[in-house]
């Protein structure tokens, strides 16, 4: 997708938020997406509405803490305040009531720890491409 910056056109990215305590963590994710996104890297899930009121994001990569409902209550009211922005969780739970709960709220997919790196990159590129809005531009993509 291209975008008009001073008369010129220049090649825009997609912005993508990694989000949670441990996959912030996880270098490889972050090269992988970085190939065709701009990405944020966030360890605190509950920082991330002020963070969307800052950014534009496209995709959020939201690792869900173990029986958090807090967490999944959050997923809710990231969706109702900014309903295009795609959601995949992260989470190594049992809990298969609190992830039906999230994707009640709008998760688009999930993906059980250990995740294969390689996979979720694969998925967040194809819901990218997916998205009718078109790709944004990140601002100050280190919080």
């Amino acid at each position: 997708m291209n975008s008009i910056d001073d008369g010129r056109r220049i090649m825009s990215k997609s912005c993508v938020i990694i989000s949670g305590q441990t996959i912030v963590l996880d270098h490889l994710l972050f090269q992988g997406l970085c190939r065709f996104a701009e990405v944020i890297q966030n360890a605190n899930n509950r920082l991330l509405p002020a963070i969307l009121d800052k950014h534009r994001i496209d995709l959020i990569l939201f690792e869900l803490t173990c029986a958090d409902l807090a967490e999944v209550k959050l997923i809710l009211q990231l969706k109702n305040k900014f309903p295009l922005i795609e959601i995949v969780l992260l989470d190594d739970c049992d809990d298969s009531d609190l992830r039906a709960q999230a994707f009640a709220f709008g998760v688009r997919d999930a993906f059980r720890k250990p995740y294969k790196i390689d996979l979720i990159v694969e998925r967040v590129q194809a819901l990218l491409q997916q998205t009718e809005r078109g790709p944004t531009r990140c601002r100050n993509p280190v919080v």
